[in-house]
């Protein structure tokens, strides 16, 4: 369930037209069976509550960490997500970027790492204000693996999916479905 706090009224309409638009998504897209239940759960108003509040100009969107912590966007397991205003006006490819913000920071809220976040910010919004992941998140990638998993040399492991490090392919952790393939972002090429 998703409580919002703080925000003008123009924003709610954002943000509620946003929420409409990701019910659809995670309805349509085929998404690993756990993570796919513990969105739409929150996305129907049944699940854990998760407060999303409005941080103003200050500081960046992400996911709060403890009272009194600095927020961080990719700290997981925490119920507070902090939206900026960067996040009603950024735009990848001239299109808004508010929905997968939104969608990459509940990711983290339901214990899904950089990885997870990433790969279904991408599948949900390639295309729709989604950005493919940078140098520094492949860096993130490898340093939130979680190598003694028992799959060693399987890839780079996040929450939920895997990805092949070399192809860049990103498979569901659990059955190996292909998830998605991140395309290189033209000035990481």
């Amino acid at each position: 369930m998703l409580k919002f706090e703080d925000f003008t009224p123009r924003q709610m309409r954002d943000l509620s037209s946003v929420l409409g638009v990701l019910k659809k998504k995670v309805r349509d897209r085929r998404l690993p069976r756990d993570f796919g239940s513990l969105l739409a759960d929150i996305l129907a108003r049944t699940g854990e509550q998760v407060c999303v509040t409005f941080r103003g100009n200050e500081g960046s969107c992400g996911v709060k960490t403890k009272p009194g912590q600095e927020t961080k966007s990719f700290t997981l397991g925490s119920n507070q997500i902090f939206i900026c205003q960067k996040a009603f006006t950024a735009k990848h490819d001239g299109k808004p970027r508010l929905g997968a913000i939104l969608l990459h920071e509940l990711v983290h809220t339901r214990g899904g790492l950089e990885l997870d976040a990433e790969t279904f910010e991408n599948l949900l919004f390639r295309g729709e204000g989604a950005r493919p992941p940078d140098r520094r998140d492949y860096a993130r990638f490898r340093e939130q693996d979680s190598p003694g998993a028992g799959r060693r040399g399987a890839g780079i492991q996040g929450t939920w999916v895997l990805m092949n490090p070399r192809t860049k392919e990103v498979t569901d952790k659990k059955i190996g479905r292909h998830v998605i393939h991140f395309r290189p972002r033209r000035r990481d090429r």
